[in-house]
């Protein structure tokens, strides 16, 4: 007995209570862990992604990348894990999109010290950019991810109304635990105008900017000393601070002939919004402001969604009648029904081995192989739980493989030990015979049937941080159905199954009473199906040989794409406009677009983003830059069919209506994101020539039928009205160029002099000219 091998199979047998104890703990464990289990859309990933933006207004759009953007991408060049720096330079404006290196190991914690780094390096050469820009400024948050998106709109309220109620919505949900952070989206701020009467201000001999100085010095918040006295000292303070419109409509101004005016004389003060908004949301036509909602890492989308509606629908019942909310974008909602589709698999799978093994060789056996998955499954749980890895797309996927290959290990064991006992085998013998005859082999297929997804694991990419749980889960799960066929298997089969000796295959030889169990008609012919291959070797080599040669050449038409195509509701639109589009056209042609939208049907939402993108609700969605010309419509349909349908629509829309447009109709697609799956980079030190070379490029891709959508990301020239200053006139009346460049700023777009105190808002006080000035170009002349 002692010279016996080890056998895992008995050992597991004769010690049935430890076996029955860990089986009852990994059941309980297991379905603790898999509710414990963090839910995602996708693995967490990092978005590598730094973006760096500077204002020098007045600048000339040459002049900006020459002087600000070139600067900072030669001194970026010098961080050693960069990948590339894009820069974008308009008129008085430049964005930079710092982008490391592909992979790193635990991405997440380590990109802060990478754009710690960007930030040292620009602050190295701070010095060397010009006096008078605005930043550098850096959004090392590029990539949050907004799980839920909810909007605030209402035609019975003023836009600080909605905002009011929105910042109490925040203020509720940002006390969850599990909300890392929530912000407020398409804010439209405040802005107290004083609209100068530029003739009027002339005949009294008033200097606008010297307005704007007084209406400074009477806001400034600044000490005025104390007094010391015997027991107590006093603070004093000067009671000039603006404490409401009137007090800045009734600000005093001394003239040169000692007279005192009000403000309220030479201009019209009134509190207002954002005049042109830089950018508004909408939701189904309507002015919104947005919530948007990140996760905490390491928490569960599922119950952080859960929580959040608790707590908006108590804070609904709070809102005046006239107030709508509406949740936008809704990730958990899509994590529910990845997960709930896994679940119906599971129970799937297992009915389907319950009924294939019980036509094939009984219930019991049947029962045998099924108790092997929610072992397997629970083992993998309590491994995904410790190893950090939630429920997310790929983890699912990796899972529902596993389902098709966890049961073949369970499925040999039982079907050995079926046969044994058909033979004649007494139980013991028939379960402790599997793991002699099947251990090394099953373990050999499982390892190689693992191996085949390491590739996966081992690329040095960032597609590795998305599809590396593909390998892990995978191998978990194989690994642990061998360990389960080769010990928990056997119990069962010699528990549970009961199975008499085949009687119609016994016969007699010399005597001796043998069990053959291939004697049956099924045996008979396969057997003669083997002697004929072996027999006719060339035509089975030959028959091969074409089937596989089919094979290669039936490949090519199949459809390739290394990530699959979403299957999220959202058809998007990206709108280009010309450049210099005003607002009040960009929203004009987004209503008719809407309009067009709302005429459909299976739509459940339409949101529009008019001078930016959304924000952004899954990890692989394309953000644009913020940009004056440019929105976003994210039209949610009830369907995937319905959705398809849509694009098709908008497509066959845009074809024919708004030909001034540049428009971009897509779904989302699953993967690193980026903006288009084909692009090409032309170099060169000369703009016409690269010019001609683009628009080569594209007439070739325009010409091939697999491609729409073709352009470059070369924008319009905007128009310039240049100014010639009779410079001994100006000289002579002592005013200097900048002085008259500053006051055509404040007269035309306004210009901020101070800031209105009231609550926790701190409202620009704006000075500018009036509408009929501002608006026309040929009045220009006429300013004063």
């Amino acid at each position: 007995m002692s010279n016996q091998r080890f056998n895992l199979a008995r050992w597991g047998i004769e010690h049935s209570q430890i076996l029955i104890y860990f089986m009852i703990v990994i059941l309980i464990t297991g379905t603790v862990a898999f509710f414990q289990l963090g839910q995602r859309d996708l693995p967490q990933f990092a978005i590598k992604t730094m973006v760096v933006s500077v204002q020098w207004p007045g600048a000339s759009a040459e002049e900006v990348s020459q002087f600000v953007a070139d600067p900072i991408e030669t001194k970026l060049l010098e961080v050693p894990w960069l990948k590339d720096v894009v820069s974008f330079s308009k008129p008085g404006e430049a964005w930079l999109i710092v982008n490391t290196e592909g992979f790193m190991p635990d991405a997440s914690s380590r990109m802060k010290d990478r754009f710690y780094d960007v930030r040292k390096k620009i602050a190295d050469i701070a010095h060397r950019l010009p006096a008078n820009i605005q930043g550098p400024f850096f959004n090392d948050e590029f990539g949050d991810i907004f799980a839920m998106v909810y909007s605030f709109n209402s035609e019975d309220y003023s836009f600080a109304q909605i905002k009011n109620y929105a910042e109490k919505a925040r203020n509720a949900v940002v006390r969850i635990a599990s909300v890392e952070k929530a912000i407020l989206y398409g804010v439209q701020n405040e802005k107290v105008f004083v609209e100068l009467d530029d003739k009027r201000v002339a005949a009294l001999g008033l200097d606008p900017l010297q307005i704007g100085l007084l209406l400074n010095q009477h806001n400034q918040v600044q000490s005025s000393g104390r007094v010391d006295g015997q027991q107590n000292h006093y603070r004093l303070r000067l009671n000039d601070r603006f404490r409401s419109i009137e007090d800045i409509q009734k600000m005093p101004i001394s003239l040169s002939d000692g007279r005192v005016i009000y403000l309220d004389s030479v201009a019209h003060v009134y509190r207002g919004y954002e005049d042109p908004p830089s950018f508004r949301m909408r939701v189904n036509g309507e002015a919104s402001i947005g919530l948007g909602i990140t996760m905490r890492e390491g928490s569960q989308l599922l119950s952080m969604s859960d929580q959040v509606k608790a707590v908006m629908a108590e804070f609904k019942q709070q809102l005046p009648v006239g107030m709508k909310i509406a949740l936008v974008a809704d990730q958990p909602k899509s994590v529910a029904a990845q997960i709930n589709r896994f679940l119906n698999k599971l129970t799937l799978a297992i009915l389907i081995v319950l009924i294939v093994c019980y036509f094939s060789l009984g219930l019991r056996t049947g029962i045998v192989v099924a108790l092997a998955i929610p072992i397997v499954l629970g083992v993998v749980f309590v491994l995904m739980y410790v190893w950090g890895i939630g429920l997310n797309r790929v983890s699912l996927g990796a899972l529902v493989i596993s389902l098709g290959l966890l049961v073949d290990d369970a499925m040999i064991v039982v079907e050995l030990v079926h046969v044994k006992l058909e033979q004649g085998w007494d139980r013991l013998k028939a379960a402790t015979f599997t793991y002699t005859a099947t251990s090394k082999p099953m373990l050999s297929g499982t390892l190689i049937a693992a191996v085949g997804f390491l590739p996966v694991f081992l690329v040095n990419a960032s597609p590795q941080e998305i599809l590396g749980e593909l390998f892990v889960v995978i191998s978990a799960a194989l690994v642990t159905s061998w360990v389960v066929a080769v010990l928990l298997t056997p119990y069962l089969s010699f528990k549970l199954l009961k199975v008499n000796p085949s009687d119609h295959t016994l016969k007699q030889q010399d005597g001796t009473v043998v069990v053959d169990m291939y004697q049956t008609p099924f045996y008979k012919k396969f057997r003669q199906l083997i002697a004929w291959s072996m027999e006719h070797e060339k035509s089975v080599i030959g028959v091969t040989v074409f089937l596989f040669a089919l094979t290669i050449a039936g490949v090519q038409h199949v459809k390739m794409e290394f990530f699959p195509g979403n299957d999220r509701p959202e058809a998007l639109v990206d709108v280009w406009f010309p450049e210099g589009t005003s607002y009040q056209q960009m929203e004009r042609q987004i209503a008719e677009i809407e309009q067009k939208l709302s005429e459909q049907q299976h739509i459940e939402n339409i949101i529009a983003y008019i001078g930016g993108d959304s924000l952004r609700v899954q990890n692989d969605m394309y953000i644009e830059q913020p940009n004056a010309n440019y929105s976003k419509i994210v039209v949610i349909a009830d369907t995937l069919q319905a959705r398809e349908n849509i694009k098709s629509m908008l497509r066959d829309y845009f074809s024919t209506h708004h030909a001034n447009l540049r428009t971009r109709v897509y779904s989302l697609t699953y993967g690193l994101p980026f903006n288009y799956p084909l692009q090409y980079l032309i170099t060169g030190d000369d703009p016409e020539v690269l010019v001609t070379i683009s628009d080569q490029l594209q007439q070739i891709l325009q010409n091939d039928t697999s491609t729409r959508d073709v352009h470059d990301n070369r924008r319009e020239k905007r128009l310039v009205v240049d100014i010639t200053l009779d410079l001994p006139r100006v000289a002579a009346s002592g005013t200097a160029p900048a002085q008259l460049s500053k006051t055509l700023r404040a007269m035309l777009d306004g210009l901020p002099v101070t800031q209105y105190r009231e609550g926790n808002d701190l409202i620009n006080v704006e000075l500018r000219n009036k509408p009929e000035n501002r608006h026309q170009l040929d009045r220009i002349r006429l300013l004063q």
